[in-house]
């Protein structure tokens, strides 16, 4: 049985407090994640995804990250003082199997992507390629904004 992998997700001032600046596995909402969802491992968040492991449904999610979320990330990142806030996560754009330790590369299936629409109409990808991480989380875990824009 497949665990639920969406939600809503409470950002509380604790978690704030103890978040780690421009990390994006660190990060308050990377954490708030982790707590509410032991299973989720690799957990990362950045200004164009959320997205973890769940080592138990053998799968790796991606949400885009919400409009608010990402204001809450910037502001963060330019130690500017974020509130309590939540993060819903409804339908994962994207879902992919993940390859179990130990097999070759020469043996794994090449998954096809599959789009489906579910009741909602929301679009989903299951299988193929990952999204790229995005250019603002410097290939890895940390944050860096470079744009003037992007100041709240």
């Amino acid at each position: 049985m497949a665990t639920h992998v969406g939600g809503r997700f409470k950002v509380t001032a604790e978690i704030i407090k103890e978040a780690k600046k421009a990390d994006s596995s660190y990060c308050m909402i990377a954490e708030t994640i982790e707590r509410a969802r032991p299973h989720a491992v690799a957990v990362t968040v950045d200004l164009q995804a959320i997205r973890y492991t769940d080592r138990k449904n053998g799968e790796r999610y991606v949400w885009m990250t919400p409009p608010g979320a990402q204001k809450a990330l910037i502001a963060f990142d330019q130690g500017e003082p974020v509130a309590p806030f939540t993060v819903s996560l409804r339908t994962p754009i994207q879902r992919v199997p993940i390859q179990k330790r130990g097999v070759s590369s020469a043996s794994k299936k090449v998954t096809v992507p599959v789009k489906n629409t579910n009741k909602r109409g929301e679009f989903q990808i299951v299988g193929g390629q990952l999204p790229p991480v995005a250019v603002l989380s410097n290939r890895g875990r940390v944050r860096k904004f470079g744009l003037k824009q992007l100041k709240p």
